[in-house]
């Protein structure tokens, strides 16, 4: 198979994904021609609104820094400094908005030559990290529907069993995906070298879960994150005129997790804009506002990505371009391998 046909795959992913774009696009655009009252609801917005979720975005982006170190630490056993790892953090966040999927490459080479952490290593803080967040962020949001709305409906079906369901997807799909390969590990042979690497990255990810001490940091930080991104949405809602019960806000929390961890198209711009307008329909907050919602949270996000990572070093990467994942600013050489901190 020569590199022609290699790359034949990968265009028709390409033209699908930003076809995909295009009809999302072209939906909301119908929508708000339509709906011209919903889009009228935009000039409304404060500067004082626009503000607070800068700064609900800034704090939003240092947490999950904090988060993604304490996973990150736990799994590869090396101290890495916090406002190191602040920076790589950030700089790869912001690489993700112009080269998808460049900016874990970026962290996972800077990691290796500064600190020493295996490339399995950081995958397998990656998968722990996601899948404990994202079971963290699903019970927590059924803990609150109970609690404030136990009898919501979303298309005529109980809020409580759809979120239910997902808790139960994820709990288990992990565990016996990783199962399964470990089972696997050394019976295909001609899948040996993948089963190996697969099999490390799930070894390590289930290794944590035997320390209290580090889960309950994850957990902690996990519902401070849920609370944060459920005032981001709430901040959003009002800006256009409509007060969100907090049962409702937790599932655009569920929301935007599903929306993070299953990526239709770059960033799932568009996606996300007619998924959020969807439940803002079923849910009963509005189609309009909860689709200018999504662009509004869209646009802040970038926005401060951009002037963060511009900040600590992105113009260098831009300058240099994807190819180079392995540039960066470089902190002052040390031996800083050592036990968890």
């Amino acid at each position: 198979m020569d590199a022609a046909q290699l790359r034949r795959p990968a265009l028709w992913k390409r033209f699908a994904q930003y076809a995909l774009v295009a009809l999302c696009t072209i939906y909301v655009v119908q929508f708000f021609r339509a709906n011209t009252d919903a889009l009228k609801l935009a000039a409304a917005v404060r500067p004082s609104a626009v503000v607070w979720l800068i700064v609900l975005n800034l704090v939003s982006l240092l947490l999950q820094s904090c988060r993604q170190r304490i996973v990150l630490v736990k799994v590869s056993q090396r101290h890495i400094p916090f406002w190191r790892w602040y920076q790589l953090f950030v700089l790869g966040t912001f690489i993700n908005r112009a080269f998808p999927q460049a900016g874990a490459l970026f962290r996972s080479i800077r990691l290796k030559a500064e600190y020493g952490v295996p490339y399995t290593r950081y995958i397998s803080a990656y998968v722990s990290f996601s899948w404990l967040d994202t079971a963290i962020n699903f019970i927590t949001a059924l803990v609150v529907v109970h609690f404030t709305q136990p009898d919501l409906a979303i298309a005529g079906y109980p809020a409580r069993l759809i979120i239910i369901a997902l808790i139960i997807l994820t709990l288990v799909a992990t565990p016996v995906v990783g199962s399964a390969i470990l089972w696997l590990r050394g019976r295909v042979p001609w899948f040996a070298w993948a089963q190996n690497r697969l099999a490390e990255v799930f070894e390590a990810t289930f290794a944590t879960l035997g320390d209290a001490g580090y889960l309950a940091k994850v957990a902690a930080t996990g519902l401070l994150s849920f609370a944060l991104t459920a005032v981001v949405f709430q901040v959003s809602f009002r800006a256009f005129g409509t007060d969100v019960p907090w049962s409702v806000l937790a599932l655009y929390c569920v929301m935007m997790k599903l929306s993070n961890q299953i990526v239709i198209t770059p960033g799932n711009m568009g996606v996300r804009e007619v998924a959020y307008g969807l439940l803002g329909r079923l849910a009963g907050v509005g189609e309009g506002q909860a689709l200018l919602v999504s662009i509004l949270t869209r646009l802040v996000t970038t926005i401060v990505v951009i002037v963060m990572g511009l900040s600590l070093g992105g113009l260098g990467f831009i300058r240099k371009g994807p190819g180079d994942t392995a540039s960066g600013t470089q902190p002052p050489q040390q031996d800083t391998r050592g036990g968890s901190h």
